[in-house]
């Protein structure tokens, strides 16, 4: 719920006076299916 995301960062980030930007960023595309890598065979 993007209203209460960004209550949640302002109440987090603007009353901090050492952060000065925040950038968000949000995928709207799923472009990966699992979460497995492969790994080399043991020599």
């Amino acid at each position: 719920d993007m209203p209460d995301y960004l209550a949640l960062t302002q109440r987090l980030f603007t009353t901090d006076a050492n952060v000065r930007n925040v950038k968000s960023f949000f995928s709207i595309k799923r472009s990966k299916f699992g979460a497995s890598l492969p790994l080399p065979e043991k020599m």
